[in-house]
């Protein structure tokens, strides 16, 4: 059995479910499994991070999933900035925003493929990209 780690950030202010059960290996394929897809652009002047990927996601019941992102993460400008990739979504059992890193990459004109594999009892589930610098997030857009 695969644990997914927690990267770097989970971000400032905001909860992350407890223990090893909010992190969960990827398991069989249950009847509900869905997915969609996303090109989102930070919104500085000319956009310097990108994220195209997929967000894929199994009903565990009661409105909430067991939810990953996947894809390819863009560095398009010499900035300064790396460019980060967030798998988002709101807790069930709390019911705050989670936020959790899914890939990262600095340098103009480099790119990398991510895949966060599952995170367990979201709803709500989206993927967020941002320019990221001395470790804050600016230029944010959600898919």
């Amino acid at each position: 059995m695969k644990s997914i780690k927690m990267h770097r950030n989970v971000k400032r202010g905001l909860a992350v479910l407890p223990g090893a059960a909010a992190l969960v290996a990827l398991a069989g394929t249950p009847a509900s499994a869905a997915q969609w897809t996303y090109d989102i652009r930070t919104t500085d002047g000319h956009p310097g991070g990108q994220a195209i990927g997929r967000v894929y996601y199994q009903g565990t019941g009661g409105g909430c999933y067991r939810a990953g992102v996947d894809g390819y993460l863009y560095d398009r400008e010499a900035d300064g900035y790396g460019v980060i990739v967030y798998l988002r979504g709101r807790s069930c059992s709390t019911g705050k925003i989670v936020e959790a890193e899914a890939g990262y990459i600095g340098g103009n004109g480099k790119s990398t493929y991510y895949n966060f594999g599952y995170y367990e009892g979201l709803k709500n589930v989206t993927a967020k990209v941002c320019l990221l610098k001395n470790n804050r997030d600016y230029y944010c857009r959600t898919a």
